[in-house]
């Protein structure tokens, strides 16, 4: 499943600089992947997101998550464990007090059958729009339709033959204008 979500991670930032976007990947330290979470907790250094990506006048702060189910868990209470951590809502919501800073989750989901048919769709929901989710439902995970009836958007993306290539530029339009920036 990492391998996946590396892969979409790659693509995305290929993506990105295609389009002159200054994007940094921060890096992930091995602990990350270790499934002694009392150990991972503790030595793991946190990134405050996965990536950032500089467009005059905003910085925008982005974590990334991909998955090949229908929808991504998010943990409520510091013993759960989903695929969401407490600490990346809690980064990215510390993030966006500062000026001129974005922040927000871009969601992959991929869909791989028996046949070898491939596809996927990816999504993107402000921290703020993820928030107002969080403090209003009991669920513990999200789904596309919980996205897009919460603030989110479809991001634009094109296959060429097995990967993909994101329109991240329109992204960032779309974002701020849904934040009440210009770019």
């Amino acid at each position: 499943m990492a391998g996946e979500g590396k892969r979409f991670e790659r693509l995305f930032k290929e993506s990105a600089t295609k389009q002159g976007l200054l994007c940094v990947r921060f890096n992930d330290s091995d602990m990350s992947y270790n499934p002694n979470k009392e150990l991972r907790s503790r030595f793991t250094a946190h990134n405050p997101a996965d990536f950032f990506i500089y467009k005059y006048p905003y910085i925008f702060f982005l974590e990334m998550k991909s998955t090949r189910y229908k929808s991504m868990s998010f943990e409520r209470e510091k013993d759960d464990n989903g695929m969401i951590h407490l600490t990346q809502i809690q980064s990215l919501s510390n993030l966006i007090l500062y000026e001129p800073v974005r922040a927000g989750f871009v969601f992959n989901f991929r869909v791989e059958d028996e046949d070898e048919v491939y596809s996927e769709e990816t999504f993107y929901m402000s921290i703020q729009d993820f928030n107002n989710f969080y403090c209003n439902t009991d669920k513990k995970s999200i789904n596309k339709k919980d996205i897009l009836s919460n603030g989110g958007f479809l991001v634009e993306a094109k296959k060429k033959r097995k990967l993909y290539d994101y329109d991240v530029n329109m992204m960032l339009l779309e974002i701020n204008e849904r934040e009440g920036g210009a770019l």
